[in-house]
């Protein structure tokens, strides 16, 4: 949808489901087409070598400095040795590093190496760049009015985030 002249937006903006039911259930059918859209380009370009999970991972644990295995483990919904098996292939290529916990010599924490933020980077920037493309044709509104949305969703989750976790909110979360 294209967004009419200022005369008409009235009209327009009257017809956009605007209900907490209605306004979740067009992020639920937008995301998958947006990360798919992603990973179609970064497979086209061939700008990564890491799979979904090897960047979830990444991620994860550039969030989570120090996390643990199961915490990964968890966040990726795999099995133990299938994650164990990934942070094996990600340790080999230097891109994360095991370290002993302190408190537990039996339980392994998880860092990110420079390496590691390195390809986050260069996931990121051909991303960025992939929805960059999509997001010219829009006009200057269109675009303000995502970005607008995206701040707002962004700032409700961390928020919700940050009550669920008790703690403020992290301003580096990420759906990855």
């Amino acid at each position: 949808m294209s967004i009419p002249d200022a005369s008409e937006q009235r009209h327009v903006f009257s017809t956009i489901e605007a209900s907490p039911d209605g306004c979740a259930a067009a992020v639920f059918d937008t995301m998958p087409l947006v990360m798919r859209s992603i990973k179609r380009e970064m497979q086209e370009k061939q700008a990564t070598d890491l799979s979904t999970q090897q960047f979830r991972a990444l991620k994860f644990i550039q969030q989570n400095q120090g996390a643990h295995l199961s915490r990964l483990t968890e966040h990726l919904g795999g099995t133990l040795s299938a994650v164990s098996k990934l942070v094996d292939g990600l340790v080999e290529r230097s891109l994360i590093e095991r370290e002993p916990a302190i408190d537990d010599r039996r339980r392994i924490n998880l860092r990110l190496r420079p390496e590691g933020a390195e390809a986050i980077e260069r996931v990121k920037a051909t991303a960025v760049a992939t929805l960059d493309s999509f997001l010219q044709p829009l006009s200057a509104t269109e675009r303000s009015l995502i970005t607008l949305a995206m701040h707002t969703l962004r700032s409700a989750l961390e928020r919700r985030s940050a009550c669920a976790a008790g703690s403020p909110a992290r301003s580096e979360e990420s759906i990855a």
